[in-house]
């Protein structure tokens, strides 16, 4: 072997004087380390379940102002002489709009939602679809910034925040003298929603290997459907949106000591010249995971001495031509994803005959929704996971205003839309697994942002869709969400397939170990491998080098000099 591979194959190889003092050192990127630690071992299973708990206060609000702000149902006072109607009628009836507001009543409690609260007559329920619009718009400005913020100071800075704005706005809530209050504290709620739900998700997908990545980021999002399900019921047997709101956020206050339990992301720390802080984490890691890290691998620090932490928003997604497309594809497919994401839930009244019984009925197919997500993932790919379902899902709602109302075609139009959110529901969790790995550790949680924001144009969206073009027709809505999610489908056609890929700071690693063969002239051994060596059984992550990692010399003189 000729000098300058030797001298390239050891700068790759080795560090001197740069931690230990010392040569013999494993340089490895986190894809790499993981397996010696455990990539998918009880440190990370504790991690997803404590993640799982922490979604609990955020995940019950997208949702909570759908029955916090339902329009009861009407009746003529007692003795009108104007309002001449027998019987109640649907909140949806609008004829009461053309009598005097004292000639007519709401047939539930002050306190059944906001409208009967503060009195919302017909003039007035465009502030119904306000409060959830602004909450998503909220939703998307937090992630844009709070997406910034991560990649330049870390993935749990945003963490704590996020989850005690979400708690204090939740028992604030009822209490605010008036509904324009209200409506800013579900700004503030949507703008702190990503900070905790996007971020530990990120923070999950970074902390196990690459065939874990969809487990890891997914299986903790079950938490969701059952905490809407939850939700449903406790809107049911309560009739009070006061006492909703605080149901839905006093008993979770203990998830604030979940924070004090996360770790950073390691990738992050290796890729902003941190990496001896990821070394401990990982060391920690492995300790929990019974594997122990050896003192010779130390993490790569990928950072150059002149790049400056983060990266701007142009630069993580509009940085070249062939990221412009790619940005742009996405997030077509985000936001009409989440119009019929949210808008299949939101219009569930409209698919069968009991609000409460069908947003339940609906919300259940996310069970199967993120289990086939994972699935799907790891046999076809993120892509077909992703276009085809969001596809089927769009097809759904083309065929629905198809189906009459009538007798046998409100079952159809139930299972058709719970079909439709199913397929939605694989698409959308795909979706995030997908784009969490088309971009880079330094861009991922900006992209994310990103993706997030223009997601939440197609969520605010939902509830106008939903509600104001059914004015003009009762096909319309569906027609728009099934449109719109066949044109998102066809935008990610010549996107690339992640499948397997290793997150992206890490391929430079890993195109240098390709082009000598292997990792330091030996094969680098697999979790299996890893257990069985050392003394005694151990389960020192160095135990599956043996002799070859000091007779480098020997085995390194197989490869070509033209490497």
């Amino acid at each position: 072997m000729s000098p300058n591979t030797r001298k390239r194959y050891q700068s790759f190889a080795f560090t001197t004087n740069s931690i230990t003092g010392e040569k013999n050192e494993f340089v490895l990127g986190v894809d790499e380390m993981l397996p010696y630690v455990g990539d998918f071992g009880r440190y990370q299973k504790l991690m997803i379940f404590l993640v799982s708990l922490l979604y609990t206060p955020i995940a019950f609000h997208p949702f909570l102002m759908y029955f916090a702000t339902l329009v009861p149902s009407w009746e003529c006072v007692a003795n009108s002489t104007i309002c001449s109607f027998n019987g109640s009628f649907t909140g949806e009836d609008t004829r009461r709009c053309d009598i005097p507001r004292s000639e007519w009543t709401y047939t539930e409690g002050k306190l059944f939602s906001i409208v009967t609260q503060f009195d919302l007559s017909c003039n007035e329920l465009w502030i119904v679809s306000l409060i959830t619009f602004v909450y998503f718009t909220g939703w998307g400005i937090g992630a844009v910034l709070i997406g910034q913020i991560s990649d330049r100071y870390g993935r749990k800075i945003s963490l704590l925040p996020g989850l005690i704005a979400t708690l204090v706005t939740g028992i604030a809530n009822p209490f605010l003298p008036n509904v324009y209050l209200i409506v800013l504290s579900s700004f503030i709620q949507g703008f702190c929603y990503t900070a905790v739900e996007t971020q530990s998700s990120i923070l999950l997908t970074e902390l196990v290997g690459t065939q874990w990545r969809p487990i890891a980021s997914r299986v903790s999002s079950l938490m969701f459907p059952v905490i809407w399900i939850l939700l449903s019921l406790k809107a049911y047997l309560l009739k009070n949106w006061r006492d909703l709101s605080l149901i839905c956020t006093l008993p979770y206050i203990f998830t604030v000591a979940i924070y004090f339990f996360i770790p950073e992301s390691i990738h992050w720390l290796q890729t902003n010249g941190r990496p001896e802080e990821g070394r401990t984490i990982l060391v920690k890691i492995g300790l929990f995971n019974n594997q122990e890290l050896s003192e010779k691998i130390v993490v790569s620090k990928t950072q150059t001495e002149t790049k400056e932490t983060g990266s701007s928003l142009k630069n993580s997604i509009f940085g070249s031509r062939e990221l412009v497309k790619q940005s742009l594809a996405l997030m077509c497919i985000w936001c009409f994803t989440l119009m019929s994401y949210y808008g299949l839930v939101i219009g569930s009244s409209e698919l069968g005959d009991n609000l409460y019984k069908d947003f339940a009925l609906v919300c259940v197919t996310e069970f199967p929704g993120i289990l086939l997500a994972v699935v799907v993932c790891k046999v076809v790919g993120r892509k077909a996971a992703t276009l085809v379902n969001l596809a089927l899902g769009g097809v759904a709602c083309l065929i629905i205003p198809l189906i009459s109302k009538q007798g046998g075609g409100v079952i159809a139009r139930l299972i058709l839309g719970i079909l439709g959110r199913l397929a939605i529901g694989i698409n959308c969790h795909s979706m995030i697994v997908w784009t969490t790995e088309l971009y880079p550790t330094e861009a991922r949680s900006t992209a994310l942002g990103v993706m997030h924001a223009v997601a939440r144009v197609g969520a605010a969206s939902s509830p106008w869709i939903v509600k104001g073009l059914k004015e003009y027709g009762d096909w319309i809505p569906f027609t728009v969400m099934g449109a719109t999610a066949l044109i998102g489908s066809l935008a990610g056609v010549k996107l690339r397939e992640t499948k397997d890929e290793q997150i992206v700071e890490a391929k430079e690693v890993s195109r240098r170990v390709n082009r000598i063969g292997t990792i330091m002239g030996v094969e680098v051994p697999n979790r299996k491998a890893s257990k069985k060596g050392g003394e005694n059984g151990s389960r020192s992550a160095m135990s599956g080098f043996s002799n070859p990692i000091y007779e480098l010399d020997g085995s390194l003189e197989a490869f070509s000099d033209n490497d």
